[in-house]
């Protein structure tokens, strides 16, 4: 047994036992995570709530000015965000999972494919965004 399934048993008994949803995961840092375990909607959910989240923080700065402290806001919602994200992942995946089973879907669990199509929209996306900065 991998590492990895041994870590998902054991999260999904204490999960059974206690009730206790969250449970840190370090994969989350990236939404890739949610691609690579195939949890799809999940991974398009979570990037269009990070991307609303933006949105309205802007309208809000635009109404409210804060006088300079939009940055130090738009920073602590997004690794609140993110820190959400890290703690309830597992506990998406033990639901994902279920619901597969429940389905009779019991086709491989990750997806590398995913995983590579994803790190690369990342690195063209940071290339992209290297290239519209202005020089120091």
């Amino acid at each position: 047994m991998s590492r990895s399934t041994k870590h998902y048993l054991d999260y999904f008994d204490k999960v059974k036992m206690t009730g206790r949803k969250i449970n840190w995961n370090w994969a989350a840092l990236l939404p890739a995570v949610f691609f690579y375990r195939r949890m799809f909607a999940i991974g398009i959910s979570v990037l269009g709530v990070g991307r609303l989240l933006d949105k309205l923080l802007s309208l809000l700065f635009e109404r409210v000015p804060l006088a300079g402290w939009e940055d130090t806001v738009d920073l602590t919602v997004t690794i609140l965000f993110i820190v959400l994200c890290m703690g309830y992942t597992d506990y998406m995946y033990l639901q994902h999972a279920n619901h597969k089973v429940l389905k009779g879907k019991l086709r491989g669990g990750v997806s590398p494919i995913a995983l590579g199509i994803w790190v690369f929209l990342l690195i063209a996306g940071v290339c992209l965004l290297a290239l519209k900065l202005p020089p120091l």
